[in-house]
Parts: structure tokens; sequence; C-alpha cells
């Protein structure tokens, strides 16, 4: 999922402390795949384009916009330019490329809409041998001057050219007096200087020390005024530094934000980042119980990037999507996955057919629809999930609508008010909580001019929290729980105020927050968390998915409970003919002694000829509202066959009356051994008694199941 970045320094390389490195800000994180690049050799920024010129491998210039849409490509021919020494005149429009070897500067004249013109009458060459360059790492233009600045870090030394109206860079025009100078950088001799970007107006210097990861601030004249610390960015070998209109679509017109370009195992990141600091959460970290962390990693099929988890109260699931592994090698069609609180997986489908970018989900309890944000799009998704209820099968529907209209470029986490009928939208870019009531006409359809929905927002970097990835409503409380991908957890009031500050250190990129019952005390409220842990942008081989079960005190499981069911372990056959005490018959079902999860037997469900049937026992004594839980296990030997087996729950009125239908199960293929299944749920304000039902169809195969516990 993309991201940006900011940072700031603080302390003199040459010698005297001028005050503690300050570290950076990370915005947003850009990565190369998200863009069809496999990487990013360069990288600059045209005012008159709007938008980044990226070098790809193919030697094409790609414009992307602050939205990270490509919008146009354009092919140069091979070897024009040098990727990583490249520079858009803000005053021209023109890109600029520094071949060394040459001794050559190539100037490419932009076309309308600013990007370079791919015809060889549009390119001039320049003849720089005069300069005396022995390196040259990069080139940035001053924003105000137009004159072009060389970074050169073997003197080490700036080289300022100044450029003529008409001639430009040729041999005469820079042979003038003055049209040359320097800037000395006295004192950086043997710091790997990587790049260089000029701050509009001060004229102020930004280099790169790529080898100490440090971004130096410098006067225009090279005195050194400021040190920042780049550990944040995690650099591996940035070939690229420039400076452009911030991606915060909040902010004034007149922010900007730096970017560089980094290498990664999978391509290349972009990096966006400010040297403005940070506003801290002012209240001290209260420290919660970390419970149980689910490995969503370890689920089959997997999840490596976990990106949004939602709890589903009426089948006592979470339901997660991960909107990044459909770009892994271990994806398996499934990016949406069911599972129990205690994190044993329940069923995967796949969501790509409607998004494949699936950042933040939410349910809708009024009507029984899903949320989906989509952080590529920029659209949130209605999802019905149709008769069988679950997201990502053939019987979904949805309609969406474009977060762009009400300024949020990147819709993260969400949130849902049931009884205010209002949805919550984590901004990550723009550090931004949106507020979406829909309009007259009762539905979320956006803001104008696309729908009439009503949109407030509040800022979250005001109290301390940038890059929100999660948003979660308490209707308990009226109040809002938000996390970042910083390892910040605040709860604030459903306006921004903050509440309290949670420590959530051993996270370490969380991305998505659900309240649902405790997993060990179904009494409690815990927080469920989302972490990606390493993004596959950076690792492509990475599966490293985690979901945290977090409290707020000891939790201790509550004292044992009676089993509803009769027989739950098929032990008993008091008249010996086979079959199960306490069970409804079929002539497929029988008591079986040779595959058992424990006891002396487990009940058998064997058929050859396609046969579909239920098997069920009656629960009496249900109280309505009351919660309850159920755990069993089911085995599947190896089998070709084509067949569903679920276990339900229906819900039923005092006197046999149907109320609702609730599927705790699906298997449809071979299961690794003994695969425990569980669940918990709510009865109905007007049940009284349940039907347990073992729903078998088509089945050519052999299911076993054994040590029922339904409380």
């Amino acid at each position: 999922m993309p991201r940006v970045c900011a940072f700031v320094f603080l302390a003199s390389l040459t010698g005297a402390l001028l005050a503690q490195d300050r570290p950076v800000n990370v915005v947003r994180e850009i990565y190369s795949n998200d863009l069809n690049l496999s990487s990013i050799p360069g990288m600059t920024f045209s005012p008159k384009a709007n938008a980044f010129l990226l070098m790809s491998p193919a030697s094409e210039v790609v414009l992307m916009n602050l939205y990270e849409d490509v919008v146009q490509t354009a092919k140069l021919p091979s070897g024009t330019l040098q990727p990583k020494e490249i520079a858009a005149d803000w005053k021209t429009g023109s890109l600029v490329s520094l071949n060394l070897s040459a001794a050559e500067l190539l100037e490419i004249a932009p076309g309308a809409n600013g990007i370079p013109q791919a015809s060889a009458t549009a390119q001039k060459r320049y003849s720089i041998a005069t300069l005396g360059l022995s390196a040259a790492t990069a080139i940035s233009f001053d924003p105000v001057s137009g004159d072009l600045l060389i970074l050169d870090p073997s003197v080490p030394q700036i080289v300022r050219v100044k450029p003529d109206p008409k001639a430009r860079f040729s041999s005469e025009a820079i042979g003038r007096s003055g049209a040359i100078s320097y800037i000395s950088l006295s004192g950086l001799g043997g710091h790997k200087l990587t790049g260089l970007a000029v701050e509009p107006g001060t004229g102020n210097l930004y280099l790169l020390d790529s080898g100490d990861a440090k971004l130096l601030l410098l006067a225009p004249n090279g005195m050194l005024k400021e040190i920042f610390e780049l550990s944040p960015l995690k650099l591996r070998d940035p070939n690229s530094l420039t400076i452009a209109p911030s991606g915060d679509p909040t902010d004034k017109d007149t922010a900007l934000s730096l970017y560089t370009v980094d290498t990664t195992l999978a391509g290349s990141r972009i990096t966006e980042f400010s040297t403005t600091a940070v506003t801290q959460v002012s209240a001290t970290p209260q420290q919660p119980v970390l419970v149980n962390t689910i490995q969503t990693s370890n689920w089959n099929p997997p999840s490596p990037d976990p990106s949004g988890v939602v709890y589903l109260p009426g089948v006592g699931r979470l339901l997660a999507v991960d909107g990044e592994v459909d770009e892994m090698s271990i994806f398996n069609d499934a990016n949406v996955f069911e599972t129990a609180l205690n994190g044993n997986l329940f069923d995967a489908e796949d969501l790509t057919s409607i998004t494949k970018e699936p950042a933040g989900v939410a349910w809708n309890a009024n009507n029984g629809r899903f949320f989906v944000s989509d952080d590529n799009r920029d659209r949130i998704y209605q999802i019905d999930p149709g008769g069988d209820g679950f997201l990502g099968t053939s019987d979904d529907s949805a309609t969406s609508f474009n977060t762009r209209n009400f300024n949020s470029t990147d819709p993260e986490g969400l949130g849902f008010d049931a009884g205010r009928n209002t949805l919550y939208v984590a901004d990550g870019t723009g550090s931004e909580i949106y507020i979406i009531d829909p309009g007259n006409n009762g539905v979320f359809d956006g803001a104008s001019p696309e729908g009439d929905d009503h949109v407030n927002h509040f800022d979250t970097a005001a109290i301390g929290l940038t890059d929100p990835e999660g948003v979660e409503y308490d209707d308990a409380n009226n109040s809002l729980y938000i996390v970042s991908t910083k390892k910040v957890l605040i709860e604030t009031t459903t306006s921004g105020s903050l509440i309290r500050n949670i420590g959530i250190n051993f996270a370490v990129k969380p991305s998505g927050i659900a309240i649902a019952p405790g997993s060990v005390d179904p009494t409690a409220r815990n927080l469920y968390v989302s972490d990606r842990v390493v993004d596959n942008g950076v690792d492509p081989n990475e599966n490293d998915g985690k979901i945290y079960e977090i409290g707020f005190q000891d939790q201790t499981p509550p004292p044992p409970t009676t089993n509803l069911l009769a027989n739950p372990d098929f032990e008993l056959d008091a008249n010996g003919d086979g079959r199960p005490d306490s069970w409804s018959t079929n002539t497929h079902v029988t008591t079986d002694s040779t595959v058992v999860q424990n006891g002396s037997f487990s009940m058998r469900h064997q058929a050859t000829d396609g046969s579909s049937y239920t098997i069920t026992q009656t629960v009496s004594g249900i109280a309505a509202g009351k919660g309850y839980s159920f755990n069993g296990w089911v085995n599947i030997p190896t089998t070709s066959d084509t067949f569903t087996f679920k276990l339900q729950i229906q819900w039923q009125t005092s006197s046999g009356s149907n109320i609702s239908n609730i599927n705790i199960k699906t298997f449809k293929a071979t299961t690794p051994g003994w695969s425990q299944v569980t669940a918990t749920m709510t009865a109905p304000s007007s049940a009284a008694r349940a039907r347990f039902k073992m729903v078998v169809s088509s089945l050519n195969a052999t299911v076993y199941v054994d040590n029922f516990d339904l409380h």
C-alpha cells in the first residue's frame, strides 16, 4: 500500500554540535510495483507538468501526479538520459541530464503538458568540459534564479551554473564572467553525498548523506545550519532527492515536502518527508495487556499484510482484509479472511473482482453491508454480501464513491456508528479523520458532485498522531480508537479531542483496529490491532502479518460451563445400532473408532453417491440476548470430491419457528488432520431454543467430527 516521509537534522558533521539530530517524519511511501514499474532509477519534479518525472529502466519518463496516479508515459531513445543525474527546470519546464563521462548536459524541451519531448529537435547537448568536474552525484535547479547546481563530492563542492536566457548552457554562455561559481563544502569530504535539492525562496540547500543516513541543511553559501536523522526512512541505496508540493491535500498550496527514491528488495520506494517538527501525543501512554497474538502469516491461505479488521457480532468472528497479498507469489485466491477470536481461520475468499487493494473494512449493522476502502483507486465500496452472507463470494454486489471529492487521497481504515448511521474514514497521507453522514437521499454516495453526503473532518496530527491507518467507533463510550503506522494508538472523542494514549510498542506497522469480545474472557471488550510488519514493497517474499488482541486488565478463563449438547463426543450408542445417541440419523452417518480426536469414538459421515442430508440436535433453554460459544473438531481425509460440509446454528422461538441461521464454518476440501472450529455468537432477542446442524451436500468422501461443545 503506498506511503510518504518527512525528516529534520540538527548536528554538525564538522565538529561542534549544533543540536541533537532530529529524526525526520515519514509522511508516505510509494512503491514502484504499485506503479507497474520494476524500479525507479531516478526522479525529479516538474512544476510545469505538476507531476513527478520518474525514470524507468526502459528509457521512459513516467509522469506521476501528487495523487500517485500515472498520468502519461513518454518513450525516449535508449541511452538518452543518465537517470540518476536529472533535474527539471522550474522556470522553463525543461528536463536536464548530466553525462559526466561525455562531459555534457542534455536538455529536453517540454511539450504543452510538461512531459519531455522525444523528438531530436527538442533535444540540445552542451559541452561542460570547462567545468572540470571530477564527479557528479546529483543536479538540481534553483527554482527562483533558474541556476543549475551540480554536486561534486570529490572536492567536495557545488558548482553553480547560470544559464543564458537564449544560449542556455552553450560553451560561450558558461564561459562568460560570472556564469560559474562554486560553493565550498569544506569539512564534508569522505561523506557519501548522493542527493541535492534547493529550497524555493530561501535558496537553502539540502544534501543527502546516504553513508551516515543524514540530511544536511546548508545556507546558500554552504554554511551548515542543521542536520536531520534519516533512520526512520530505513534507506538502503537512495539515488534522488527533490523538493515538491506536499501530498497532503489539506495542506496550504505553498506547503512543500522532500522526496527521495531508494532501492528495496522488491524494486524502488519513493518516500515523502518534511522538516517540520511533529506534535507528540501529550498524555502518558497507558500500558495495555497483550492477551494474544494471531499469526495471520500461518493461515492457509496466508495473510502477509492484514490491512483492516472488523468484528462480526452475528457469528462472533473477525473479518480481516489484505490489500497486498494479491501482488505476491503466495497469493492463493484469497484476500478476505474470517477467523475466530482466538485466530483459528474459518473461511478465506477472493474480493479482487471488486478491489485488489482493500485497505480498511467496516460492517453496517443497519443493512448488513460492508464498507471497504481502496487507497489506490481512492474509493469506498459498499458491498452487499448476498444470500450467503459471506464477503468475497460470487453473489456479492457493490457500489462505490470517490473520496477525492472530499480531499481524501489515501482512504485507509473505516469505522461505523450504527446508531447515528455515520461512517468514519482514516486518511493516512492527510492525517485526517473524515466523518460522513448520508444526505437527503439517505444513502452513502459520496460528496458533491457525485453525491449529497455531509462530510466533516478533524486533524489527527494536531494531537500527535500522523499517518492514521485504522479507526474504530466504540458504541459503549461514544468514542473513537485511532491507530497509526508510527505505533501510536489513541482514544478520542468523535470530534477529535484526546481521551487517552495507549502504548503499543510491541507492534511494528499497525494497520487496522476492531473492538470485540475477548478470546479468553468473552465478557471483556478488547481491541484487535492488525500489523503488516514488513511491507511486500520492501521484501517481496515477506510473510509476517499479525493481529494483536489487547485488553486493559488481566484476563483469565471464566469458570467451566455446562455443554448444552447431548452426547457431544459421540461416545454413547445405548442400542448398539452404530449411530450416536441424541443426534438425528442417516444411513451415511455412524460412530467410528479408527479416527478419533479424543476418546474412543467420533462421528463419521461417509458416502459414495453424492448424498445430501442434514444431521441435527435441538437445544432448549436458550437465553435471548445471551452470548454463546462453540468449539469442535473436523477431519476430512484426502479427497478430490467437490462437496460442502457446514456446521450451523439455527435460532428458534419457543414454538419452534425459525428466526435466523448462523453458518459457523464451511468445509469444501481436505483438512490437514483434525481442524479445530471455534465461534462466538449472540442469541436473538426472541430466541428460546436452537438447532445445531451438520449440513452435507453432494458428498462422495468421508468426514469425521468429534468433541463438540456449545455453551
